[in-house]
């Protein structure tokens, strides 16, 4: 009974080196696919960001236009009730 169980780990070593090496390569691809999403994220992040700072800059600009018309209105009512 001693002797299968001596025996019995050197056959699963050589079937557990077949399943570790494709253990590895499904680790090593699940790895890669986790890098491409992380980039993918990151460049995503990158567009979100610059959007953002454009639509910031387009607000303030579309802001200060509407000051400047409220100025020029204001001066108008002020020189025709003058």
């Amino acid at each position: 009974m001693d002797a299968s169980r001596v025996g019995a780990p050197s056959r699963s070593k050589g079937a557990g080196a077949g399943r570790s090496g494709r253990t590895r390569e499904i680790l090593v691809s699940f790895a890669e696919g986790l890098g491409v999403e992380r980039q993918v994220m990151i460049e995503g992040a990158s567009v979100e960001q610059g959007y953002q700072e454009a639509l910031a800059m387009y607000v303030q600009g579309e802001h200060d236009q509407v000051e400047s018309i409220e100025d020029r209105l204001e001066s108008l009512i002020d020189r025709q009730q003058a």
